[in-house]
């Protein structure tokens, strides 16, 4: 965190492309997947789930019979991983998709997530916040608070 108070130009994130979603699951399929679930990261914060719909749509142009589902997180950082470390081993249980799902929403059902910022300014940087509101929340002592509870998963 030092380090992006000194340097000019802050780290950068980007979405995983359609190209790169297509080419995953051209990959599985070709391997022999019989379905393919897609956890992506919260479409409200990133573009990865439309990404993975737009890949996935393409995908069944050539192969029609493919069983591939897209799931929409709704979750971030240490909520999303937490519950995907959780069904994971579901996969090798073999486990259907559905039943994947039903124990992913089970288990976010059960957290409660916020997170705390020092400095809203790298949040205007990143293009989270727009400058009216990065000054109002200055004027104004607002910090953003994010705290996550995880109760009996």
């Amino acid at each position: 965190f030092d380090k992006m108070r000194t340097e000019k130009s802050l780290p950068k994130t980007s979405q995983v492309t359609a190209p790169q979603w297509e080419e995953a699951f051209r990959e599985e399929l070709e391997g022999g997947a019989d379905e393919i679930l897609c956890f992506t990261m919260s479409s409200a914060a990133s573009g990865t789930c439309q990404s993975a719909n737009i890949a996935k749509n393409e995908v069944l142009a050539d192969f029609p019979d493919a069983d591939i589902t897209i799931v929409d997180s709704m979750a971030l950082s240490f909520t999303y991983g937490l519950a995907i470390t959780k069904v994971a081993p579901m996969v090798n249980e073999g486990k259907s998709g559905s039943e994947i799902i039903e124990e992913y929403n089970r288990i976010m059902s059960k957290m409660v997530y916020f997170f705390l910022v020092e400095d809203l300014e790298y949040l205007k940087k990143g293009g989270r916040i727009n400058l009216a509101t990065l000054t109002l929340a200055n004027i104004m002592d607002i910090k953003l608070m994010d705290l996550m509870v995880v109760s009996s998963i």
